[in-house]
């Protein structure tokens, strides 16, 4: 089972019962579809790794209540394709979606303002992605063989720029 809490909660991805639970010693389970899950409204926090390599996971619907996300949650959901991130986030941890070969498409909202390290690295089926207004910062391998990546538009916005944001990707910048 993997961890993670919102603040006075605590909760359990159990991913072989295919179930959440809270875990504060009360008997409420939220039963969940093993291929998609609605993240429960009220939940503030993912930690780092809660769903890495679980490689069945196809799409996450993160409720309007998140505000952190850790690093490597999804690292290695080979199935993951689509994923919502609120505009409540306020930032985004480095390799998040490392890994998962079936997301297509993305839009990062305007309350991030920095894209990290490795955050879609090796998401060879990443066609589309949509930067908003606000964001400042492309860091390293970012875009890291991302070859379906054919095109993508830097918001205004964007100061930093590093030289290796795009290592393996081909897309053409505007």
């Amino acid at each position: 089972c993997s961890a993670y809490g919102a603040h006075g909660n605590s909760y359990r991805f159990c991913g072989t019962q295919g179930q959440m639970e809270n875990v504060r010693g009360t008997d409420d389970k939220i039963m969940l579809r093993y291929n998609d899950w609605d993240i429960p409204e009220g939940l503030e926090e993912i930690n780092s790794a809660a769903f890495r390599g679980c490689t069945n996971l196809e799409e996450v619907v993160f409720p309007s209540t998140l505000t952190y996300v850790g690093s490597n949650v999804f690292n290695g959901c080979t199935s993951l394709s689509s994923v919502n991130i609120p505009s409540t986030v306020q930032g985004l941890p480095s390799s998040l979606f490392s890994g998962c070969i079936s997301l297509t498409s993305i839009e990062i909202p305007a309350s991030i303002n920095e894209l990290p390290t490795n955050l879609f690295d090796g998401c060879t089926s990443l066609s589309s992605v949509k930067l908003n207004e606000g964001l400042t910062t492309i860091n390293d391998y970012v875009f890291n063989g991302c070859t379906k990546l054919l095109s993508l538009e830097i918001p205004s916005t964007v100061s930093t720029l590093t030289a290796h944001a795009f290592g393996g990707c081909y897309a053409e910048i505007s």
